[in-house]
This record gives structure tokens, sequence and C-alpha cells, in this order.
């Protein structure tokens, strides 16, 4: 929705709806804009909400180097310690000594020495620290920028190592606490460490008040609580990017942060559109979660760009048209599952059981309980999920809280999914949205000659988590 502080900074409503109709195009999921320090928009797309935190994947990044920059002010360390002394009683091996000369700066830019380009497979690894430091490098550290997980993680473990506070915990006494933060969580690893590189869940607009945290230099309600040099330092490019395909790629990176077209400009950035961007000269905050993918992650910055170069040279604005604006937001959904009302009776009041498959699925049934409501039995190799669904309509379901050993990136049913269903040429069709991550998952059941058929399709593609499956349940004797 807008406000009137909208109207006040003069912007036109006209361009703000050309800019969320291109970015609902892209996938948006939230978009909320600070000017200011005023807030001037706050737009979700059903059933996202401006209640329930959202996973950021590779945001997570930026609030990683903040933290290490809350340490430097404490004198934990300086940015040409090396990460050797500081997590050597962690290993019971003698690293090589280019590994040895690692300091903190090199964590931060990225530049470790370790350069490969095949799947990052660490977090399969019982031991994440041991891993890092018997890496073999390819290039002296703080030559050649590489990104990867490895170095945010490493943060992690050396603020819990040198605090004896995880990372979340840390800054919950650092910043949240300050920032009225509290619905967040941080995914851990098996060692015990919170992620680091990834795993942060906050609301969107929580997300926006970390971003005018960092556009305001470190200072929150006149109360200074990381000093601007430490922003500057966050906020400055140490390492050429122009390899990277996409132009906002190419502009340089500083600690976690990536430098934007806009000049000044840098923003967080999560695997799947996720953005929290930072505009010193606008004096404005723009954050953003999706689920794009590919080049849908440039055509979203594009799009910010472009909106931003029009509210520059048109000010007109109205309350009639701010009215009608807000109209539109507030009826914006993810699309509804069609429905001809060709139900297949026999899908009803029967178990279907699977054999061994990869989505661990053993079982499921079916159950009309009203004209446009069904439920939905799931039995896994685990756990249980009894789920409701309607007819052009998102409905909640409560299943459960994530418990401590979640993992955002291989679990495949998340708890507590928004469900919508339709019938389609004779085949009952189930779409879940996982509202606190990106992930939108569409079953299609075919019953046919006492067998269901089963494919399922996962949105977006994110091969680490799952892909696309054909299944075929039990014959039903």
């Amino acid at each position: 929705m807008l406000n009137n502080n909208f109207l006040q900074e003069g912007i036109s409503p006209s361009y703000f709806f050309q800019y969320v109709d291109t970015l609902t195009n892209l996938n948006l999921h939230s978009l909320i804009i600070y000017k200011d320090n005023k807030l001037l928009s706050k737009v979700h797309i059903a059933p996202y909400n401006e209640h329930e935190k959202q996973i950021l994947f590779s945001v997570s990044k930026s609030f990683t180097a903040v933290a290490m920059m809350f340490a430097l002010q404490d004198k934990l360390f300086t940015l040409d310690t090396t990460i050797y002394s500081l997590l050597k009683h962690k290993l019971n091996f003698e690293p090589t000594e280019d590994i040895k000369s690692i300091t903190i700066h090199h964590l931060l830019s990225m530049t470790y020495g370790f350069i490969d380009k095949e799947i990052q497979d660490f977090y399969l690894k019982d031991d994440w620290i041991s891993e890092a430091f018997s890496l073999k490098l390819q290039t002296k550290p703080g030559t050649s920028f590489f990104y990867n997980n490895r170095c945010p993680f490493l943060c992690s473990a050396i603020i819990q190592e040198l605090t004896g506070k995880n990372l979340l915990t840390y800054l919950q006494e650092k910043l949240f606490s300050h920032l009225n933060i509290t619905n967040i969580s941080w995914e851990k690893n098996t060692q015990n460490y919170d992620k680091g590189s990834w795993g942060l869940s906050l609301t969107t607009e929580d997300l926006a008040k970390f971003g005018q945290f960092i556009l305001n230099k470190g200072s929150w309600n006149n109360k200074q609580l990381l000093a601007p040099e430490y922003i500057e330092k966050l906020l400055t490019v140490y390492i050429n990017t122009d390899d990277k395909v996409f132009p906002d790629s190419k502009l340089g990176y500083g600690y976690y942060f990536w430098k934007c077209q806009p000049e000044k400009a840098f923003r967080c950035a999560g695997l799947f559109g996720q953005y929290c961007i930072i505009l010193p000269k606008e004096n404005m905050v723009i954050a953003i979660t999706s689920n794009a993918e590919n080049e849908q992650k440039q055509a979203i910055l594009s799009a910010t760009w472009k909106f931003l170069d029009q509210i520059k040279k048109d000010n007109k604005s109205s309350t009639q048209d701010l009215s009608s604006l807000n109209n539109y937001l507030s009826k914006l959904h993810l699309p509804y599952l069609p429905n001809d009302n060709s139900i297949t009776p026999e899908i009803f009041q029967q178990e279907f059981k699977f054999s061994h498959n990869p989505l661990n699925l053993n079982s499921i049934s079916f159950s009309q309980i009203a004209p446009d409501c069904i439920r939905i039995n799931i039995t896994l190799n685990t756990k249980k999920y009894n789920l409701l669904a309607k007819l052009n309509t998102w409905q909640k379901n409560n299943t459960n809280s994530e418990n401590d050993n979640f993992d955002s990136c291989t679990t495949i049913f998340y708890e507590n999914p928004y469900a919508n269903y339709g019938w389609q040429n004779n085949k009952l069709n189930l779409k879940l949205v996982y509202n606190q991550g990106i992930f939108i998952d569409i079953l299609e059941f075919n019953y046919y000659n006492h067998q269901l058929y089963l494919h399922y399709n996962p949105t977006p593609s994110f091969i680490i988590r799952t892909k696309p499956h054909y299944l075929i349940s039990n014959p039903i004797k």
C-alpha cells in the first residue's frame, strides 16, 4: 500500500504502477520503499505478507559482514589478522603457508585464493572449518575474486569462537534489538554454527530497516550503533568483477555488498532476487523479495533503475490516483490454478502408496470436505502432513514449526504451506506455496487404471533441493 508520504514526495502513481507490474511479471513477492527515512510503499503479493519472515539466501552475507564490522569496532581483530590465528584451535592438522596467510580482509572481499567453478559441496562435509583450511589454493590470497559460501561461514565461526555467541545472538545484541527486529532466525550447520552465507530469515520490512541502518551510516534513532567508518568499509569496492555476465554484477564488490549502477548505490543480493538496495544519492532504501531466476534478477534491477529515473523527471501525483493504485495493490496475488470441475471421484477415499522415491513420499490420500475445499493427507518417510486446499484462494496450513535442523536448501516439503487446487482435464492439480521461502510446488495427480500418476514440478529450479519427478503409485487391489 502507498501512504501520504508517497504523495508528498511527488511520485507519480502511474510510474509506480508500471514498476510493480513489471516486477510482478518477474515473480515479485514483496516490495518496500523508504525515502528520507519515511515509508513510501509496502507491497505484498498474496499469500506473501508482512507478518511472516522469508528466507533471504545470500542477503545473509551482508548481515554477516555487518557483524564483522561490529567485531572490528570492538577490537576483536583487525582486517590484517590471519584467520588461522583465530581458528587454529579447531584444527588437528597443519595447513599450508598460503592458507595461513589468509586474513579477515580476504574473507570479506571474497579473495580467499580458492577458485573452483564446480558446484560447491563443502556443506556436505562434517567439519566445514577443517575443509576450508585443507583446500589447495589456486591463486595468492587477495588477488582473485571468487564468490563463495565458505568465506562468510568462516566469519560466522570466528564471531562464535571469539565471543562465545553465535552470529544471530551477537547481532541481536549489537543491532537487531535496537532496530526492534524480533521475528528472525538463522539456520545452523551440523557443528552448531550459524551458516553465515545463507539461512537468515526475516520479514521484508525488517530487511528494509537493515537498509535504513546502512543508509544512515550506522545510526538508528539518533544513536550511533556502528561508526560511519565501518559502513564506509562495507560499501567500498575492493575487487574487480567485470568478468561477470550482467551489468549490475560487473561493477565491483565490497564487503559482501555489490556495487550497483546508480551513483554510490550498493545492494545485498540473494540467489533468487532477494535485494536490499541502498541508494545514498536518492536517500532511499528498496527491499525486494522474489523467486526470480537468471536474467530475471538483472531485469528486476533494471526496472528499479528505470523507476528511479522516471520519478526524478516527473513529480505529478494525486489523491485519486493513489486511491486507485492502492485498490489495485490490495488485490495482488499469485495466480490460482484453473478449475473446470472435471472431477475424478475415484481419487477420493483411497490411499495411494508409493515405492521408494526421491520425494520420500510413502502415501497420499484425498477427501472432499466442502464444494470448494479438499483435504490432502501426505505421509513421508519421517512425518505426516494434513493439508487443506481451496479453490480460487490461498488456504493457510499450520502443520508445525521448523525444527533446529531445518535446511532451506534441501528441504522439499516445508512446514505451514499455503495451498490452492483446481481440476483440469480430469486431473487434480495442487499448488503449494512455502511462504517462508521462495519455492512453489505444483503437483498434478492423474487417476488411471487403479493407479495414481503424479507429476511433481518445483519452481524455481534448484537442483540442491530437488527436480521434477514423475511417480506412479502401487496398484490398488
